[in-house]
This record gives C-alpha cells, sequence and structure tokens, in this order.
C-alpha cells in the first residue's frame, strides 16, 4: 500500500468555503488536464489539474505528483511549495504574470526553507496540492500555461536532483457555470 497524502480534503474544504462564501456551487467544466516530464534517475514528476477551465474567482488546486519507478528508495524533499518547487505560470500571449504578496514573500522565504526528508519507496507516489492562484494573479480571463520544476533531494545532498512537469495549459474566465459572471451582476 502506498503511502500518499491525499489531497481531496483540501480540495473539498477550499470548494465549499468558496462556494458557501459567493453564494454559488463550482462545476468545472472542460476535462481533466495533466502533464508529466521525462523520468530523471527513476523520479518522475507530473502535474494534474481537475479541469481545463476555472472561473476567475475559482481557486485552482494543481497536484503535484512525484513517482519512483526506479527499484531503490529515494530521500526527497518536502514541505513548503516555494520550498521545493519552481511554479511558472505564463498567460499565453501576455508572458509572466504578476504574483500576488504569497507569491513575492514566498521568493523571501527561501532563506529560511527547512525541507523535510520523505523517503518515497519504488513504485510509491506523493502527491502535494497547491493553490496555484495564491501565489500568482489569475483573476484575468485567458489562457495560461503551468509548468513546475521540483527539487527532489534534500539541500545537503551532494547532487540535487531537478525534475521537470513539462506544461499545461488552463483557460480562465470571467463567468461561473450558469452564465453569471463571477464578479457579480448578470
Amino acid at each position: 500500500m502506498s503511502k500518499s497524502r491525499i489531497q481531496k480534503p483540501l480540495n473539498v474544504i477550499l470548494a465549499g468555503f468558496f462556494g458557501v462564501c459567493s453564494g454559488i456551487s463550482f462545476a468545472a467544466s472542460g476535462e481533466p488536464v495533466s502533464s508529466c516530464g521525462v523520468v530523471t534517475n527513476g523520479l518522475q514528476v507530473c502535474i494534474s489539474l481537475s479541469s481545463s477551465e476555472f472561473a476567475a474567482i475559482e481557486p485552482i488546486i494543481v497536484d503535484l505528483i512525484v513517482s519512483n519507478s526506479s527499484e531503490k528508495a529515494f530521500m526527497i524533499a518536502v514541505g513548503r511549495p516555494e520550498w521545493v518547487c519552481d511554479i511558472e505560470v505564463m498567460q499565453v500571449g501576455e508572458g509572466k504574470i504578476a504574483q500576488t504578496r504569497f507569491g513575492v514573500n514566498a521568493a523571501q522565504s527561501i532563506r529560511r526553507a527547512n525541507p523535510k526528508p520523505w523517503l518515497l519507496k519504488p513504485g510509491e507516489c506523493r502527491h502535494d496540492p497547491i493553490l496555484l492562484n495564491r501565489y500568482f494573479d489569475m483573476s484575468v480571463a485567458g489562457i495560461y500555461r503551468v509548468s513546475i520544476t521540483r527539487r527532489l533531494s534534500m539541500p545537503s545532498a551532494s547532487q540535487g536532483v531537478i525534475a521537470n512537469s513539462g506544461d499545461v495549459e488552463i483557460r480562465v474566465i470571467d463567468e461561473v457555470p450558469g452564465g453569471r459572471s463571477a464578479w457579480g451582476g448578470e
């Protein structure tokens, strides 16, 4: 049995919170999207989203998956996303987008980073949810390209292992299901 963190409670809590606060319930429109990078030293990084389309006020949660397809166990670094990941979000046709105050503070917190070791056994996967629009301002409608580079080894390791997820594209819209504006009104 694989030991994996489960992101579902976070999805349920956030969706419930945002749905209750705004008086609307979100239904994912669009197909789920995912992308996996190449296997690096037996480790692979993938990202997955529940939908290819989100309302501008909806939480956008990326499931960051690290899988071990090798015959040996790896000690990987885990911690806050900014400690172990480089997240890149670009709006297609516009370039890099602005970070929120949490994204700006995340870059400063790397100096205080204290990732913990996690033993990833052969055949196991680790799931880590990342609330993407906590770090990036994705409130403008458009198409966004997301990729994550994940540092896999502990900082004290002599050679760091880094793997890339590949890119996914998602669409942010101004309307929520039912044709209403995400920002109120008709």
